[in-house]
């Protein structure tokens, strides 16, 4: 008989939608251990890397994404436009002891935007909101920064500061469409 309601799948049950997935580990862990089931949905179209707002981390984060990523797909990367020095530095520890902590800790993952703005194979931008929404898409970048590893390991949050639109591509957030508009 079908006059009886079906069970609500379990991920309607978690107020989720089919093709949403969540995975409780870290992201380094993840890629390593779900390559079958990434194959299995022939990769992503969108993967966002909010994680432990380190620049080393967000940007093997990237790079990991980028194996999975499908051709038009993109990438979206938060808190890459830190407001103050204190919210820039790469260690929660180190920001909640300073005086002018206010609660907001971005971390240095605007070093690891900056870092791929030297790839000739990406276009990369930063959403002028919400702590800096950085955009990576495959594709050759119009302006792509010229810097040396030693240089960007010596960079400091007054270089971000004195140069932030030029190092971020900081674009306004009514940008945001024309960023991911997928290309015919």
């Amino acid at each position: 008989r079908h006059d009886r309601a079906r069970p609500a799948h379990p991920l309607a049950r978690a107020g989720l939608h089919r093709g949403t997935f969540l995975f409780s580990s870290t992201s380094d862990d993840f890629f390593a251990r779900r390559s079958a089931f990434i194959r299995k949905l022939s990769g992503f179209d969108c993967v966002l890397v909010d994680g432990l707002h380190t620049a080393e981390q967000a940007f093997r984060d990237v790079v990991n994404a980028l194996e999975v990523l499908r051709p038009q797909g993109l990438i979206v990367m938060h808190d890459c436009n830190p407001r103050s020095e204190t919210a820039a530095l790469p260690s929660l520890d180190d920001a909640s002891e300073r005086a002018d902590f206010a609660g907001t800790w971005n971390g240095d993952v605007w070093k690891a935007v900056v870092k791929l703005r030297t790839r000739r194979d990406l276009t990369v931008s930063v959403l002028d909101c919400d702590h800096g929404l950085g955009v990576v898409r495959r594709g050759e970048p119009s302006d792509p920064l010229e810097m040396s590893e030693g240089a960007l390991s010596a960079m400091t949050y007054a270089d971000l500061d004195g140069a932030r639109e030029t190092l971020l591509e900081l674009v306004p957030q009514d940008e945001f469409a024309r960023l991911i508009a997928v290309s015919p």
